[in-house]
C-alpha cells in the first residue's frame, strides 16, 4: 500500500486520539488527573501535526519512495480499533481504573504503527516520526501517572514495555 494513504490515516488516528483523552479528561475532572489527560491530548495533537509534516514531506518528495508493508486491513483493522476504544471512553458509567486501561490499550496500538511507517517516510520525515517516538518517555510518564493514580499498578509493566520499545528504537 502506498504510504500516503497510510499516513493520512494514521494522522485522523492522531486526531481520534486528541479527542479520546480530551474525552477522558472531560470524565475525569479532578485536579492533578486533569492536567494529565490534557497533557495527553497535547501529545496526540503533536503526533497529528508531525504526520501532517511527513504527508507534506512524502507529497514533495522527487526520490524513489518505498511502501510500507501496511495492507488495508491493517488500516481497518487500526481504525476499527481506536472507534471501540472511544466509545468505551465515552461511557458514562467507566470507572478510572478502567479508563487507565484504555489509555494503555491506546498507546499499545499507537506505537507499533508509527515504527512500522518510520523507515518508508521520505526527506526528513522519517526522522520528525522517529523524533516523536524518542519523545514518548515523557508520554509514558504521565500514564504511568495516571496509572499509579488509579490504583493500577498493574498497568505499569505494559507502559515499561512501551518505554523500552521506543527506547531502543531510537537508540
Amino acid at each position: 500500500m502506498e504510504l500516503m494513504p497510510i499516513l493520512e490515516a494514521y494522522a485522523a488516528l492522531e486526531k481520534q486520539g486528541i479527542e479520546f483523552y480530551q474525552t477522558l479528561g472531560r470524565r475525569f475532572p479532578d485536579a492533578k488527573g486533569s492536567r494529565l489527560w490534557a497533557e495527553l491530548a497535547n501529545t496526540e495533537a503533536s503526533h497529528q501535526a508531525i504526520l501532517m509534516l511527513a504527508m507534506d514531506w512524502t507529497h514533495t518528495w522527487s526520490g524513489p519512495k518505498s511502501e510500507p508493508p501496511v495492507e488495508m486491513g491493517d488500516l481497518d483493522a487500526a481504525i476499527q480499533t481506536a472507534g471501540d476504544l472511544l466509545a468505551e471512553a465515552s461511557r458514562p458509567d467507566l470507572p478510572l481504573a478502567r479508563a487507565v486501561e484504555l489509555a494503555v490499550a491506546w498507546e499499545e496500538q499507537e506505537l507499533p504503527r508509527i515504527l512500522a511507517i518510520a523507515p518508508y517516510c521520505p526527506g526528513r520525515g522519517q526522522g520528525q516520526l522517529l523524533a516523536m517516538v524518542a519523545e514518548a518517555a515523557g508520554h509514558y510518564d504521565e500514564l504511568a501517572q495516571l496509572a499509579r493514580a488509579a490504583g493500577q499498578e498493574a498497568l505499569i509493566p505494559r507502559i515499561e514495555a512501551l518505554r523500552a520499545t521506543a527506547d531502543a528504537t531510537v537508540r
